[in-house]
């Protein structure tokens, strides 16, 4: 089976490349991508041909790097590898998929900014690549390309990366969370930074967990959401734009089925199926057509995608702006200045930067 993609080069050469092949297909882990090792000029688009299967059950992208969950609970990754966030005992970038060392059994992966964390299926977890904010949660501030093992952790039910911080949701319903803790995206009411897991205080039964770029959202069991962290394009929803080092509500929100982080901003899925989203705008990753710049809730033209341009710099909304006409989104991943939206047949809309 074969599958086609474009990749266009940034400032830093760096591109992501997503394959995702239906579950039923053979389970073999051959697969190549032409041309291989391809070498693209700034603003310079190139088409790639993958073929061969691959067969992921999950897919996590960051800013310049890319892992898929595969059979038998194997993790493959892909693209940038300066600091080992690939885990295949080597700094070297690959064009094509290459297996995480020592990594068996995983049932998630999450790709932070230049690392990533695996939870296995004993409730553990395991994480790679840059660890100068303690990210990777050995205990240690030394970057790995091969996996380590979180300390403290073994009843794990969800993890998730940041750029510089993890969180993961346990068994017992608490957060714990480690790394940069510069805008107090720990949760611990501190700003000191931690390399191994210290517990958020103050949520009371966190259903799911997302790390944004630097905060972090959960959403409880009541469908309330809180978040911590940075909130100085009011990220955390809260109606106010000081950062918070322990949860604080999100305001004007109803009951949330899920939340995801991006860079700046939080998304939020409603059980109704519609959307919410609060924080920056400067590109459009709201949705929101207008160019509010005061905590209002205001009506998203729908999904509609749009560009950066039209929105000046600096709109963004402090409370979460509700979508209109949309009643049959599944999920709303979030990326670092975009946003998309999982449909209930089956397709999906984007919005935000798009250089």
């Amino acid at each position: 089976m074969a599958s086609e993609t474009y990749a266009k080069a940034g400032v830093f050469g760096v591109f992501c490349l997503v394959v995702a092949l239906a579950a039923p297909e053979a389970h073999a882990q051959a697969m190549s991508v032409a041309p291989a090792n391809a070498v693209i000029a700034v603003d310079e688009i190139q088409q790639f041909t993958a073929t061969g299967n691959l067969t992921p059950s999950l897919v996590s992208a960051s800013g310049s790097h890319t892992c898929a969950l595969g059979p038998a609970g194997t993790v493959r990754c892909w693209g940038y590898n300066a600091h080992g966030q690939l885990g295949d005992g080597t700094t070297t970038n690959s064009s094509i998929p290459v297996a995480v060392m020592g990594v068996t059994n995983a049932i998630a992966v999450s790709a932070g900014h230049h690392h990533t964390c695996a939870l296995l299926a004993d409730g553990t977890l395991q994480c790679w690549g840059q660890n100068d904010y303690g990210q990777l949660g050995d205990g240690s501030t030394g970057s790995s390309s091969v996996a380590v093992t979180v300390s403290g952790i073994n009843t794990a039910r969800a993890v998730s990366a940041g750029a510089y911080h993890t969180c993961a949701l346990l068994a017992d319903g608490t957060v714990r969370c480690w790394g940069d803790n510069d805008f107090g995206e720990l949760g611990d009411g501190t700003n000191v930074s931690s390399s191994t897991p210290i517990m958020v205080t103050g949520l009371a039964a966190p259903t799911t967990l997302t790390a944004g770029g630097f905060h972090t959202c959960a959403s409880l069991q009541d469908g309330t959401v809180q978040c911590w962290g940075r909130n100085d394009y009011g990220q955390l929803g809260d109606g106010d734009t000081p950062d918070s080092s322990t949860p604080v509500g999100v305001s004007g929100l109803g009951p949330a089925a899920a939340v995801t982080a991006g860079g700046y901003h939080t998304c939020a899925l409603l059980p109704d199926g519609t959307v919410r989203c609060w924080g920056q705008n400067i590109f459009g990753q709201l949705g929101d057509g207008s160019s509010l710049t005061y905590p209002v809730s205001a009506e998203l033209i729908g999904l509609t995608p749009l560009y950066s341009s039209t929105l000046p710099p600096g709109s963004h909304s402090r409370t979460p702006v509700e979508t209109a006409d949309i009643s049959t989104a599944t999920a709303v991943p979030t990326g670092g200045f975009h946003t998309c939206a999982s449909l209930s047949d089956g397709s999906a809309q984007c919005w935000g930067q798009n250089d």
